[in-house]
C-alpha cells in the first residue's frame, strides 16, 4: 500500500459494500476495487484491517473521519514485493509478445531470467501472466441485466435548459433540471435547480431520496464535476463532498464509465421522455421563480408515473410501490449537510481562523503551535487532533471571536474582566497611595474608554511589585503632589531615586524668619 493513506469516506465505501449481501455471499474484495474504484491490493489491506479490528463495521461507519483513520491506520509501514513489482512492470509488454507468432512463454521466461535481479521460478510467472491474461480478458457473453428492487438509483441532468423570467426586464434566465430514476420500477424524479455546482447537485440527490422514502444500495452518476473530479475508465477521482452524501446515507457510489451513456441507460432514456412530457408541455409558460417552476414540473411529473407502461401493462407508480418501495432503506434522521475539510495552526491566543468565514474559534491552549484538523458543516465546527475530537463549536451567530472558557489558560480569565475597579481595587491592596494615583489616573479624562489606562495600570502594578516599597509611596506622593497620575512619571521619579524630587524640595524650602527681614507688608504700606 502506498505510504499515504486513503481517503477514509472512500474506505467507508468499501466497508458499505462489505455488508452488502447478494445471496448469502458479500462481493469479493477484486469487485469492490472495481466499484469503488481502488487498486485490489490496497482494498486487501483495508479489508483485512477492517476485520481485524475490535469494532464492528457498523460501528466504525460512525466515526468520523479523523478517528478512523486513526484506528485503521496507526502506522505507515509500507511493504511491498520488489519481484513482484518488477515483473508487473513488464506484464503487459510480455502479454503483446504472446500475440506473435511462434512466441512461448518459456523464451519470455528465459529473457525475465535474464534482466530480473530475483527471478521468480518459471511456475510462478506462469501463475502471474495468467492473472493478467484472465484480467485483461473481456467476457464474452454479455448476460441480461437483473434489476433488483431498492439496489440502484442513476442520476444525471437534462442536456436542454428551462428558463426562469425576470419579473422586472422580462430577461431569461436558464436552469438546470436534475433527474433520477430507479432501474427496477423505472420510476423517475425530477426537478429544476439552478447550476450543475456541488451544492444544487447534492439537493437534488437529497430531494429525490426524500422523494421517494428510502435509500438505494448504489447510485450511478454521469462523470460531472460535482460527482467526480478526474473521470478515468478504471479509476475516476470522485469529488469528496459527494462520497460524504454517500457516506452519509449509506450508498455506495458506482460512476459510469466515461463516455458509455448504456451504463445509466435508463436515466438518460427518461431525459428523453420529460423532454416529450414536461419541456413540450411547458413550452409556453412563463415561470418566475425556481418554485413556480418545480410546482408546475411535479405536477406534470406525477402524470407521467400515473400513465400506463406498454411493456408491462401497469404504472410505473405501481411498479414502484411493490417493487422499489419495500427493499429501500430507511433515511437517516438527519439530512445531509455538506462538509469541508482543513487543516489549521492553533495560534497564540489559542484560537484558529476559519477562513471560510473570517472568525476564530477557540482550541485547548495545549494546542497552541500544533496543527488540528478541521472538519466543518454550515452550522457546526469539528477540531481534531491525534485523530481525537478536542473542539466543537456552533457556527451560527456574528460575534468574531467563538471562545469556550475551559479552552483558554487560567490567567485569560482575569485579563478578560479587566475594569477600573478591579485595578483600583489591587493598587488599594498594596498601598493607600498607588490606589490614589490609580483613582485619579482612571478618573483624569472622562472622554477616553477605560481600555485606554490599562496598559498603565498594569506598568503601576508591576512598579509596585518590583520596587521598594518606600520608594513607590515617595513617587506615588509625588505624583499626587504634582498632579502628574501616569505611568511615566512614577517610572522616571523611581528611575531616579527621586533625586529630582529632593532636590525640588530643597529649592522650595520657605527662608527662616529674621528681625533684619522686613517682610512684604513693608513694601505694600510703602507704594500703596
Amino acid at each position: 500500500m502506498s505510504a499515504k493513506n486513503t481517503d477514509m469516506s472512500k474506505i467507508k465505501q468499501v466497508m458499505r459494500m462489505m455488508l452488502q449481501r447478494n445471496g448469502g455471499k458479500r462481493p469479493s474484495n477484486r469487485e469492490i476495487a472495481r466499484t469503488v474504484g481502488l487498486y485490489k491490493g490496497t482494498v486487501n489491506d483495508y479489508v483485512h484491517r477492517i476485520e481485524s479490528d475490535p469494532l464492528p463495521v457498523e460501528e466504525l461507519l460512525e466515526l468520523d473521519d479523523p478517528v478512523l483513520e486513526r484506528r485503521l491506520c496507526a502506522g505507515n509501514a509500507a511493504y511491498s514485493d520488489e519481484r513482484l513489482d518488477h515483473l508487473l512492470e513488464k506484464m503487459e509488454y510480455y502479454h503483446s509478445e504472446m500475440k506473435r507468432p511462434h512466441m512461448t512463454l518459456q523464451l519470455l521466461y528465459e529473457e525475465y531470467r535474464t534482466s530480473a535481479p530475483k527471478p521468480y521460478s518459471y511456475s510462478q510467472f506462469c501463475f502471474h501472466y495468467a492473472q493478467h491474461a484472465k484480467a485483461s480478458t473481456p467476457p464474452s457473453v454479455v448476460l441480461t441485466e437483473h434489476r433488483e428492487g431498492g439496489r440502484g438509483m442513476m442520476v444525471d441532468f437534462a442536456g436542454d435548459k428551462l428558463h426562469i423570467t425576470d419579473i422586472e426586464t422580462g430577461g431569461k434566465r436558464p436552469v438546470e433540471l436534475f433527474v433520477a430514476t430507479l432501474p427496477a420500477s423505472d420510476y423517475p424524479f425530477a426537478m429544476a435547480v439552478e447550476s450543475q455546482s456541488v451544492e444544487d447537485f447534492i439537493l437534488g440527490c437529497r430531494s429525490a431520496l426524500e422523494a421517494y422514502g428510502g435509500v438505494p444500495l448504489t447510485v450511478t452518476t454521469d462523470n460531472l464535476k460535482a460527482a467526480v473530479i478526474r473521470s478515468d475508465r478504471y479509476q475516476p477521482e470522485v469529488n469528496k463532498v459527494f462520497e460524504d452524501f454517500c457516506n452519509h446515507y449509506g450508498m455506495v457510489h458506482t460512476p459510469a464509465r466515461a463516455y458509455k451513456p448504456k451504463d445509466k441507460a435508463l436515466v438518460e432514456n427518461h431525459v428523453r421522455l420529460l423532454y416529450n412530457r414536461i419541456y413540450a408541455a411547458l413550452r409556453d409558460r412563463v415561470f418566475f421563480s425556481l418554485d413556480e417552476l418545480n410546482d408546475a414540473i411535479s405536477d406534470l411529473l406525477e402524470r407521467h408515473r400515473q400513465k400506463r407502461m406498454r411493456q408491462y401493462d401497469v404504472t410505473r407508480q405501481e411498479r414502484f410501490l411493490a417493487i422499489d418501495r419495500p427493499a429501500l432503506k430507511r433515511l437517516p434522521p438527519l439530512p445531509f449537510e455538506i462538509k469541508c475539510y482543513a487543516e489549521y495552526m492553533v495560534q497564540l491566543n489559542s484560537h484558529i481562523q476559519l477562513g471560510q468565514d473570517k472568525r476564530y474559534y477557540s482550541m485547548p491552549y495545549g494546542l497552541i503551535g500544533k496543527k488540528v484538523k478541521v472538519i466543518y458543516t454550515p452550522t457546526v465546527l469539528t477540531a481534531y487532533y491525534g485523530g481525537v475530537p478536542v473542539a466543537t463549536h456552533s457556527r451560527a451567530g456574528t460575534e468574531r471571536y467563538v471562545t469556550q472558557p475551559g479552552h483558554l489558560p487560567s490567567y485569560y480569565g482575569d485579563y478578560q474582566k479587566r475594569s477600573p475597579e478591579r485595578y483600583t481595587a489591587s493598587a488599594y491592596g498594596l498601598s493607600q497611595s498607588l490606589g490614589q494615583v490609580m483613582e485619579r489616573m482612571f478618573s483624569s479624562n472622562p472622554l477616553a474608554p477605560p481600555e485606554t489606562f490599562y496598559k498603565s495600570a498594569d506598568g503601576l502594578l508591576h512598579l509596585a511589585r518590583t520596587t521598594d516599597n518606600d520608594l513607590m509611596d515617595q513617587a506615588c506622593s509625588a505624583a499626587l503632589t504634582y498632579g502628574q497620575c501616569t505611568y511615566a512619571f512614577v517610572k522616571r521619579v523611581i528611575s531616579s531615586k527621586a533625586e529630582g524630587l529632593k532636590a525640588r524640595q530643597d529649592e522650595e524650602t520657605p527662608a527662616p524668619s529674621h528681625s533684619n527681614i522686613r517682610g512684604k507688608e513693608y513694601y505694600t504700606e510703602r507704594f500703596y
